[in-house]
């Protein structure tokens, strides 16, 4: 086996620990001693993630990308501009909040971690492939300049990153989240 086949089988492997909650032990024991039906052994995974939030980024970065394609095909089939943007964050949202835990340090890895370390970096990519479909549907909108869409876009992730981070909406729904994100957008946004 190649050491990208090895990796890949590391990764998938991780994603199939994640629906049964064994990743949920973030920042506790190891997730061998949690796991309800373990599908590879821990020293397999740390063979392609150093750290504990290195594995989550290598696990949950592949789903962003999923929830980012899915907000993109929901956005171009939305005509009005605050709508295609909140169906580009709804999918994020909703990835974000499949484990809470896990999808909060997710974003402080994403944020604190080390932008040259792969992992980091892809995340980072994440982000701004986001941002650059967000500008695109702001966009829409001719009063909105190319620079006042990217900053606008920049603006929204923030908000998103910060309402999906915060520690007083833990017990939020996903449904509460979007809300909160879109009645600050819409505030953003021209009238």
């Amino acid at each position: 086996m190649t050491a990208g086949a090895a990796a890949r089988a590391g990764a998938e492997a991780g994603l199939r620990l994640t629906p049964e909650g064994c990743l949920r032990w973030w920042p506790g024991p190891a997730a061998a001693g949690r796991c309800s039906r373990p599908v590879c052994g821990t020293g397999t995974l740390f063979l392609y993630a150093k750290t504990k939030g290195e594995l989550l980024l290598l696990v949950q970065n592949a789903k962003y990308v999923e929830a980012l394609e899915r907000g993109r095909a929901d956005a171009e089939s939305v005509p009005g501009v605050l709508d295609a943007v909140m169906a580009i964050v709804r999918p994020i949202v909703e990835c974000n909040r499949v484990q809470i835990d896990n999808g909060r340090t997710y974003l402080r890895e994403m944020v604190f971690g080390d932008p040259e370390e792969p992992r980091h970096g892809a995340a980072l990519a994440v982000v701004a492939q986001t941002e650059e479909a967000m500008a695109a549907a702001l966009r829409r909108d001719e009063r909105v300049t190319e620079g006042d869409a990217v900053t606008l876009a920049h603006i929204v992730s923030a908000v998103t990153f910060l309402s999906m981070a915060v520690s007083v909406n833990m017990a939020l729904s996903v449904e509460e989240i979007v809300r909160d994100i879109r009645r600050q957008v819409d505030v953003l946004l021209p009238d």
